[in-house]
This record gives C-alpha cells, sequence and structure tokens, in this order.
C-alpha cells in the first residue's frame, strides 16, 4: 500500500515533459522592406511577416548567424524586435539594423495552446533547418520540424561609405610566386631569439571544390613566426603553416568582396635541415592545426552568405572599420586519411571569437618605409575564461600592409589567461587597447618578390669544377635582393645557343639552391662532377605546387610563368680557369676590352674585378695587362 502512495507521489512531482503536437501553424513569409542583399548598420527598415493556422502572436527575434543558434533566448544573446503591429496573423515592426555581420532573423508562430513554431534554423532535427516546435522551458526545440520562417541579414558599412576607401586586393598583393622575408624578433624567450621568416604563396590549388591561395609560412628556428615557440606556452615551436585563403573569389557562396582562411594545414618543423627556411616540412594529418572553417552540409544554409568563414579582409575598407564575429573550427585530422576531410557536418558551438579593425599607419621596415592598412586580428577560442581561470587560447597579430607590396610588418601577443570574458580588462593593454603597442613578437618585412623579372649575375665567369662563385639576384625594377629557390634554363655550348634545358637549380649534391637575400656562394666540390663547357643560363624564382593530389585532396590547378632574368654565362673549365676572362671564352682577347667598354662605370660585379663596387679604370687595366 505504501509502495503504490509513494508511486503516486513520484508521479504527481516528478517534472515531465510536455508532449509534442503536430503544427497547427506555418510561416507564409518574412521581408525586409527596403529589400537589399547588404544592409549598412544604423539604417531603419520594416519587417513584415505572416502565417497561418492557429496563431494568436507573432514574435520577432535576431541573433548572429554563426553563434549557436540551439542556445535561446535572451540570455544567449537572442534580441527580440519589439514595437511592432500584429492583426490576423501578420505582424509589421521597424527594425534599426545592427552593426556588421550576418543575422538570423526569424519569426516565432505562437499557438492557441501556447506551442511556438520557431523560425530557428540551427537545430539538426530532420526538417528543422525550416523551423522547430518549442515549449519553453520545458521544450526548448529541436525535436519536431514545423514550417517557420527566417531571413538571413547582411551588415556591411564598407557598400556605402562615403569617405576614402581601400582597395584591399591592391594592399594583400597576392599572387603566385609571390614572396616576402621577414626578420622577427621574439621577446617570450628567455633570452631574445632573432629569426627570418619567409611568406610565399604556392600555385593556386583547388581543395574541397574550392579554389584557393595558399600563403606558405617558413621559419628558420623554432622561435619564429608562424607557431613561435614560448607564445602562449607552446613548448616545442615545431610547426609550420599553408593558410588556404579564398582570396576576393567569385562564385562562392559568400562575396566576392571578401577574403578569408577555409583550411589550414599544418606541418613539421624541418629540424634536420640546414636551412629549416627553405622547406615547409612534412605533412601529416595528426600533426598541427588541420582544420576547415565552414559545414557545406547543404542543409545549414544560413552562414557565411557574405562573410568569408574566418574572415581576414572586406577588399573594399576604410580607416576604423570593424567587424566583430564567431565562427567555426572543424578539426579534420581524424578525416583526412579516411577522405571525408571536404564534406564537414554542421555543428552549432562556434569554435572561435574573431575581432577585425583597420586603420591608417605609417611602418617603417629595413625594405620599405612609408604609409600602410594595419589590420589588428584579436582572436580567441572559445568559450573565454575569466582571469584566473582554465580558458582557450588568446591571441593577437597587427598586420601592416603597404600598396603594391604586401605584408610588411607582423606584430604578435600571446594574451591566454590575461583577457576577461568581455576582453576590456585592463591586466594586458592588448587586450583592449586597439592602437599600435610594442609587441613581444615582431617581423618587419627585410625583402620582397612580386613577379617582376630578376637581374642575375655571376662572378668569376669561368670556374673549375671544383672550384667556386657566386649568384647575385634581384629585381629589376624595386631592386630588392632576392631569397628563395630558382629555376633555371641551360644550354651548354661554346656557340650562341638558346637556354632551354629546363629545371630547379641544383647543388652538387642534388638538392635545390637556395639564395639568401640576393647572393650565394656555390661551391662545385664534394659533389657529383659537372660537366665542363660553356653554360648560357636565365633563371626565376621556383613556386611551390602539387602536380599531384595529396592526400587531403588538394592539387594545384595554375601554372603561372614568371618571367626569366637577363641571360649570364659561366665557362666550367677542367683546370683552373684564364685570370680576368671577363666574358668567360677561355682567352683574354679583344672581346674581353670591348665588353669592358660596355659596361665601363657600372655596378656589374662580374667585370668588377677589384671590388671597388664599380667597373672602372683599374679594372679595365688589369684585363689589357693580362694581354701582354
Amino acid at each position: 500500500m505504501w509502495s503504490l502512495v509513494v508511486l503516486i507521489y513520484l508521479w504527481l512531482w516528478w517534472p515531465r515533459p510536455v508532449a509534442a503536437q503536430e503544427p497547427g501553424v506555418s510561416c507564409a513569409g518574412i521581408q525586409l522592406q527596403p529589400a537589399k542583399a547588404v544592409y549598412i548598420p544604423g539604417e531603419w527598415v520594416t519587417i513584415n511577416a505572416s502565417g497561418s493556422g492557429s496563431i494568436t502572436g507573432i514574435n520577432l527575434w535576431y541573433k548572429q548567424a554563426l553563434d549557436d543558434l540551439t542556445k535561446t533566448g535572451p540570455a544567449n544573446n537572442w534580441v527580440q524586435i519589439n514595437g511592432g503591429t500584429y492583426a490576423d496573423g501578420t505582424i509589421s515592426a521597424p527594425w534599426q539594423i545592427p552593426v556588421n555581420g550576418e543575422y538570423v532573423l526569424t519569426a516565432n508562430l505562437v499557438q492557441v495552446d501556447g506551442w511556438v513554431c520557431s523560425g530557428n534554423p540551427g537545430f539538426s532535427c530532420t526538417g528543422c533547418e525550416r523551423g522547430t516546435m518549442a515549449h519553453w522551458p520545458e521544450v526548448p526545440g529541436g525535436i519536431d520540424a514545423c514550417q517557420g520562417c527566417q531571413l538571413v541579414v547582411n551588415v556591411d558599412s564598407t557598400t556605402t561609405f562615403p569617405g576614402e576607401k581601400y582597395d584591399l586586393k591592391e594592399y594583400w598583393n597576392l599572387a603566385p610566386g609571390h614572396a616576402w622575408t621577414l626578420a622577427g624578433i621574439n621577446h617570450y624567450a628567455p633570452e631574445p631569439v632573432v629569426f627570418t621568416s619567409r611568406v610565399s604563396i604556392d600555385e593556386v590549388s583547388n581543395l574541397c571544390g574550392n579554389l584557393v591561395y595558399p600563403w606558405r609560412v617558413t621559419k628558420d628556428k623554432e622561435e619564429g613566426y608562424w607557431g613561435p615557440k614560448y607564445h602562449n606556452g607552446n613548448a616545442s615551436g615545431l610547426q609550420n603553416q599553408r593558410h588556404l585563403i579564398s582570396y576576393f573569389q567569385e562564385g562562392e557562396k559568400w562575396s566576392e568582396n571578401m577574403m578569408g582562411i577555409l583550411y589550414h594545414k599544418g606541418y613539421q618543423f624541418p629540424t634536420h635541415l640546414a636551412n629549416p627556411l627553405a622547406e615547409g616540412g612534412t605533412f601529416s594529418p595528426d600533426f598541427g592545426l588541420q582544420t576547415k572553417h565552414y559545414s557545406d552540409d547543404g542543409v545549414h544554409n544560413f552562414e557565411n552568405t557574405y562573410y568569408a568563414p574566418y574572415v581576414w579582409s572586406a577588399r573594399y575598407a576604410y580607416n576604423g572599420w570593424s567587424l566583430k564575429k564567431v565562427d567555426r573550427f572543424y578539426p579534420t585530422g581524424e578525416l583526412i586519411p579516411e577522405g571525408k576531410n571536404c564534406r564537414v557536418g554542421y555543428q552549432p558551438s562556434p569554435g572561435h571569437y574573431w575581432d577585425l579593425q583597420i586603420y591608417d599607419e605609417e611602418v617603417e621596415t629595413p625594405a620599405y618605409s612609408g604609409p600602410a592598412v594595419r589590420l589588428r586580428f584579436f582572436e580567441a577560442g572559445l568559450p573565454i575564461a575569466p582571469i584566473g581561470q582554465p580558458g582557450r587560447w588568446i591571441t593577437r597579430e597587427d598586420w601592416y600592409l603597404a600598396r603594391g607590396i604586401g605584408l610588411v610588418q607582423l606584430d604578435k601577443w600571446g594574451l591566454t589567461g590575461k583577457c576577461d570574458t568581455d576582453l576590456t580588462t585592463k591586466d594586458d593593454p592588448a587586450c583592449w587597447e586597439p592602437g599600435p603597442l610594442e609587441p613581444p613578437i615582431q617581423l618587419k618585412l627585410r625583402n620582397y618578390y612580386i613577379g617582376e623579372p630578376l637581374v642575375v649575375s655571376l662572378w668569376p665567369r669561368a670556374v673549375s669544377q671544383t672550384g667556386s662563385y657566386q649568384l647575385r639576384a634581384r629585381s629589376q625594377s624595386s631592386g630588392q635582393p632576392y631569397t628563395g629557390k630558382l629555376e633555371v634554363k641551360v644550354c651548354i655550348s661554346d656557340q650562341v645557343c638558346t637556354p632551354t634545358n629546363q629545371f630547379v637549380w641544383p647543388d652538387v649534391h642534388g638538392q635545390a639552391n637556395w639564395v639568401q637575400d640576393g647572393g650565394i656562394e656555390v661551391d662545385l666540390s664534394g659533389g657529383y662532377t659537372v660537366q665542363p663547357g660553356l653554360r648560357q643560363m636565365v633563371f626565376r624564382p621556383v613556386i611551390e605546387r602539387l602536380d599531384q593530389p595529396d592526400i587531403t585532396g588538394e592539387v594545384s590547378v595554375t601554372r603561372t610563368e614568371l618571367p626569366w632574368s637577363n641571360e649570364v654565362s659561366l665557362r666550367i673549365t677542367q683546370g683552373e680557369p684564364v685570370a680576368n676572362d671577363v666574358n668567360g671564352d677561355g682567352v683574354v682577347d679583344f672581346r674581353d676590352i670591348r665588353q669592358m667598354v660596355i659596361e665601363f662605370d657600372t655596378n656589374d660585379n662580374q667585370l668588377d674585378l677589384n671590388g671597388s663596387g664599380l667597373v672602372e679604370i683599374f679594372d679595365f687595366n688589369a684585363v689589357v695587362q693580362a694581354l701582354y
């Protein structure tokens, strides 16, 4: 008897879910007047929404499209729009457009029984991308579908800004073969460490149907950028990166006026190499940052309709433009070996907070001084924890771009554990102060290459099979020293010939030669025997490419033809070469005199015999004396 009483008591007391019902309402549509593809912050519009069935009212709500839409109510960033007029299943309400971003605007249709057909598309139950039945707080949604209404609203203040705007495509200046060498210093290390990093653009790739510009970053030390040792407690610094960028690309889901990272690919820093700067390292799916930044399940289509994933830049922006948003981190390391990294399912929880601000600045670096645009990137893994509590990573990078050049300076901070949840704490001013600050890690441009022909010179122009010579290379117009690998076309003949045999220029051990800051000393000893004869050659930079798809499916789709350099010649002799043979034909004669006359008073270091920096009378006399 008492057992039955207890069971009845528990049945009466224990909370029971409200049974789901078949939807008694449906939404006919939701529109904004005026109708636009993109709105500007602060403008007023009118929302019109209507439905049919047993409707007693319609409530209007909005939220950032990439926030977690399944977390409902004002406490979870949903904002209700008040002040509308409702009658007979139709509502009309004024709405002031919020700040830059992408928003989901929903109409919630209230039935006579208290159930609501919500237009919230963030749930994953079958059909719930159209809407879901809810009965708060017992049933918040995500179980049964209904015909709701939602509208994606894109907001960008650049579209009608009346003042001066930059075309940031001219500032990023990305193209296959372009490269930037940066001198850096890392003050997070126990003692400051200087390093060199190099950014280069590979051939355009196709990955998962997206055309992307691979942004390759290499470094010469573990303390260098990307992934520097000691930053945010990084214990190894053994990562390199390729960022695969949608570069103002037409035909994507998002706007062609937006640039963002679609994929990160991590590589093992090549500690075994004498010059790690020259190689990206070994790719491994289970090593480093392997991520995709948008889902493409074909159902949840309300994200990234305007702003690119992991947005880096709007094409047309202005001093003071800003964007604060959240977006997705989809780890793909475990998916890559199974070939599933291209089709990533939607998840409602964002993993990434992003705050981008743009400012006018002046910058001074070894390779460039003058005006620049500074992009302040503040980013964090979510959730951001209060100071003193466990939380995810936080970092800030300020990128300085110069028009027609590209990246000229990069400042970096590690802020994990130093910024409060509202990002306004003064524990570290880099959390809240938007202006330039003294950074603990800084990189400045040392030289760059942006597609010009190279001017190449060799000295001496004749060398034995076991001798050595110097190659110098600089850009024709800018005069910038070149850093990187070279491709060569060569022919070997004492007669005039056209260089046609084309390959990556190797050393005598079969490894690619690396030109650093405009020069390299080439040692012909200690490896295979170099064929004697007169080599006639032209050079150009190497562009990295994937001729065959890698394990992720990425493959290069362009083959850029960079211009070739001036032609140079080098005579390889079996014995010691003839001194003062400036044209390298094996004999000092009138042809050498003529060459000296042609190049007199220039800085051609092939004919500058005494190293003064100019071809002058002393060089001329040395050749004349060699005739007698």
